[in-house]
């Protein structure tokens, strides 16, 4: 975040020489954090840009790619490694108002026909790309969402458990169809590090983090305030010309 805060301030020839220190993954941390990115990337070749976007959340991803112009972006999202262009579209393909729109593929998640040890070996191959381990959730074969799983709850249990017993499957999901504004209030009941979101079909798509409901309130009450702040200009002007044709 502190290079984020300078990067702005140096001039274009200590940027471009930054570029090639610093390593994808770093540069990703970087960007993630820049008000106008996109004054950045357009200083980057189209591959230089797709290599840091893959470092990113599918989010992040996003909020990059919706910053650059179509022509840039359309090639970029070709120059994407197949998998994450596809989280990307996924999420595009939601309206910026559904929770859709706010989720990332930083989760970590298991078949609840694993056993313990297939299920710790899943999970310790996954951690490596992902922030989100606390909390895992569990699909069936088909990808349908069926329960999760506290990390801490695995790690203790014996070999010979079954996963079944340790399954939460009453622990809540969300449809990305949702409304944001309309649920909002829901997802902050919930103390949990992060919420499974699912389409239309109960199939496991994203997931929510608290880091992510904080912004997405943080962005709700910024409009609320603004609305206010609309009304309450509309009321003075309406009062005062009140005033004025009541003195004439």
């Amino acid at each position: 975040k502190d290079i984020a805060d300078i990067l702005p301030n140096l001039e274009k020839a200590q940027r471009l020489r930054l570029y090639t220190i610093l390593s994808n993954e770093e540069l990703s941390d970087i960007f993630t954090y820049l008000e106008n990115p996109a004054d950045f990337t357009n200083e980057l070749s189209n591959q230089k840009v797709a290599d840091i976007i893959e470092e990113m959340a599918s989010d992040d991803a996003v909020d990059i790619l919706e910053d650059l112009d179509e022509e840039k972006q359309k090639e970029v999202i070709e120059l994407l490694d197949e998998e994450i262009a596809r989280d990307v579209e996924l999420i595009s393909a939601y309206e910026e108002d559904e929770l859709g729109s706010i989720i990332t593929n930083d989760f970590v998640s298991i078949k609840n026909n694993f056993t313990v040890k297939e299920a710790m070996k899943s999970v310790i191959a996954q951690a490596e790309n992902c922030n989100n381990i606390t909390t895992i959730y569990v699909t069936d074969d088909n990808g349908i969402y069926y329960g999760a799983i506290q990390l801490k709850d695995l790690f203790i249990a014996r070999a010979d458990t079954l996963l079944e017993d340790i399954i939460a499957t009453s622990y809540p999901c969300f449809n990305a169809n949702l409304k944001i504004a309309d649920v909002l209030e829901s997802l902050q009941e919930y103390s949990e590090d992060s919420l499974p979101v699912v389409d239309s079909n109960n199939r496991l798509i994203g997931a929510l983090t608290d880091a992510m409901l904080v912004e997405t309130t943080e962005n709700e009450l910024k409009e609320d305030y603004s609305k206010l702040a609309g009304i309450s200009t509309y009321t003075e002007e309406k009062n005062s010309l009140l005033l004025s044709l009541k003195t004439r």
